[in-house]
């Protein structure tokens, strides 16, 4: 051979060289991630709204006559809007519950709502202690 065909044939070696580990770099980088089954996926929706769903305040409405034990179909209103405690206490890789949800201790306080009633078509007030939920905990 020539020097010219050997230089040639040398440079062609290098960049085949050079080919080959530039293929196998992005085939190294390139990995497909493993496939989930149907399963594999429905799994990790049920974990992820098992997180969505931790323990906290959660503004809800309750029937405060009927926790005080009145009744009577003239007060008003039946329902208030109050902050209680709620929401999954456990182990979210395992699906398993661990505990209650409930307030802390120090994590409630009393708060005054107003009811009336109607009494010869004027209203009348009355002030009422309803319980609060301010932190959570589960226990």
């Amino acid at each position: 051979m020539t020097s010219t065909i050997k230089k040639i044939f040398v440079v062609l070696l290098v960049l085949a060289a050079h080919l080959c580990k530039a293929v196998a770099m992005t085939t190294t980088t390139t990995k497909e991630p493993p496939r989930l089954t149907k399963e594999g996926i429905l799994i990790e929706a049920q974990r992820e709204a098992l997180r969505n769903n931790c323990c906290r305040l959660v503004n809800t409405t309750t029937d405060y006559l009927e926790n005080l034990d009145l009744f009577n179909d003239a007060l008003h209103p039946k329902v208030i809007a109050v902050s209680r405690c709620q929401g999954f206490c456990g182990s979210v890789k395992l699906g398993e519950t661990r505990g209650t949800c409930m307030p802390d201790v120090g994590g409630v306080k009393e708060r005054e709502v107003a009811m009336y009633e109607l009494k010869g078509g004027k209203e009348q007030y009355s002030l009422v202690k309803v319980a609060e939920h301010t932190s959570c905990r589960c226990c």
